[in-house]
């Protein structure tokens, strides 16, 4: 008999994240303590540490949140990968 993986509602949010059209977001804070620009891997993990330590955090992304690579996209930066 095969096994029948059951997916998540969390698993179906996440593969979402990436294939799923983009929308703007519902609301838009009108404050914040830390506003962090860009959802790639520095931007998602500095706001959920800060997050978990109680502080107000908005981060903003053009695109989907850590579904780019900026230094592949744009060789000119300079930037090495290792």
């Amino acid at each position: 008999m095969e096994k029948i993986e059951q997916i998540s509602s969390s698993q179906r949010m996440v593969t979402n994240t990436w294939t799923g059209a983009l929308s703007p977001p519902r609301n838009i804070p009108r404050s914040a303590e830390v506003v962090i620009i860009g959802g790639g891997i520095v931007g998602v993990s500095t706001a959920w540490f800060l997050a978990k330590r109680g502080v107000n955090v908005v981060l903003c992304e053009k695109g989907h949140i850590a579904g780019e690579l900026w230094c592949v996209k744009n060789p000119a930066a300079g930037c090495e990968l290792h």
